[in-house]
């Protein structure tokens, strides 16, 4: 940072060290005298099938859903790597194999809105540039080394559009209260046997779904040992409202809603239940639960009620064709499919609440 900063005079912003995956509190501590602080999380991924060698043939990827993740473990080692008046960026990333990636684009959107980060990046548009005009949804230009691509994905790609304007335009509205994770050095020297504190590693085990409710930030240097019972935040199995009120994460089930004044939005697995939102309602018509996700945003105005032009994006589950799943939700790298994407269908039922005279 000498070097960057006062020998060259180098006019550029510095980050330390951008840690991916399982970013601890020295990750962030180390991040103190960096002009900003980013970090890069994927919460699927491919990996040895469990007693087999590793090879071509048996590498596997397990279909996981963050909507189901009731432990917030991804949200929170996003948050947790956020310190107190640095900027944090964000980049989150999944095999394009797994089913639910479409769901991951606004879960993330939402709460990286809630927790007011200062930019968001899904990891990879195409890993490489040939793959930029293919239409596919497994990289066949390379062969199988692009696990992560999204060029081919429809249903990743359609939600691009209404998650950027509700991240870069703050549809959904920071939370009010800010909790600073206080941190005294003791904490830091102590850092290696962290046994089980979560991913803010306070003693006591702070719950990372302090996340889905308040705005939070690392803060390093504290002369008072802090412990979790300590903040303001109360473990439960209920379902997670923000302290804005405009978002709902059914953890149990795996159902995220948003209720904003300038979009709102239902991710997770819908059957015919009616589903009812302040600027819509829907249903399904096909009696099938499965992944579904609706967003609404006004195209010309900050409020849903106040435009004349909407666009509503439905987007469905999504697959390579001929894919096979083993019961345990473990996909096989000899029956991981092949091109074209095909998505799943759905029959909705919607009612809109609008005076708008276009919908897209």
């Amino acid at each position: 940072m000498k070097c960057i900063k006062d020998t060259i005079r180098a006019k550029v912003l510095v980050n330390n060290f951008t840690p991916a995956w399982w970013g601890l509190m020295l990750d962030a501590h180390l991040n103190k005298s960096s002009d900003f602080t980013s970090v890069i999380l994927n919460t699927d991924y491919v990996r040895q099938r469990p007693n087999f060698t590793f090879t071509d043939t048996t590498q596997t990827i397990t279909n996981n859903s963050v909507l189901k993740d009731a432990g917030s473990y991804g949200l929170g080692q996003l948050a947790a790597q956020s310190i107190e008046g640095k900027p944090h960026i964000v980049s989150y990333y999944g095999p394009f194999l797994n089913q639910y990636m479409a769901a991951a684009i606004p879960f993330y959107g939402a709460y990286a809105s809630l927790q007011d980060w200062d930019g968001l990046f899904f990891r990879n548009y195409a890993y490489y540039r040939e793959n930029v005009l293919s239409d596919t949804i497994t990289p066949s230009l390379k062969g199988y080394n692009s696990y992560y691509d999204l060029v081919g994905n429809p249903a990743v790609l359609s939600m691009f559009p209404a998650v950027s304007a509700m991240f870069r335009d703050a549809r959904v509205k920071p939370a009010e209260t800010y909790v600073p994770i206080k941190h005294d050095n003791d904490d830091v020297y102590l850092a290696s046997s962290r046994n089980g504190r979560g991913s803010f590693e306070v003693e006591g085990y702070l719950d990372p779904n302090i996340a889905t409710l308040y705005k939070v930030r690392q803060k390093f240097g504290e002369a008072v040992h802090r412990v979790a019972a300590s903040y303001p935040y109360v473990r439960d199995t209920s379902a997670k409202v923000s302290e804005t009120g405009e978002l709902t994460w059914a953890q149990s089930s795996g159902m995220l809603t948003i209720n904003a004044d300038g979009i709102a939005g239902a991710i997770g697995n819908f059957g015919n239940d009616t589903v009812k939102l302040k600027a819509f309602k829907f249903r399904r018509l096909d009696d099938t639960r499965d992944n579904l996700s609706l967003l609404l945003l006004p195209l010309d105005s900050q409020k849903v009620s106040a435009s004349s032009h909407l666009l509503l994006t439905a987007t469905t589950r999504a697959q390579n064709s001929n894919m096979l799943w083993w019961p345990d939700s473990m996909g096989i790298r000899s029956s991981w499919g092949h091109p074209p994407t095909v998505m799943s269908a759905a029959t909705l039922e919607v009612y809109l609440t609008t005076d708008s005279d276009r919908i897209m």
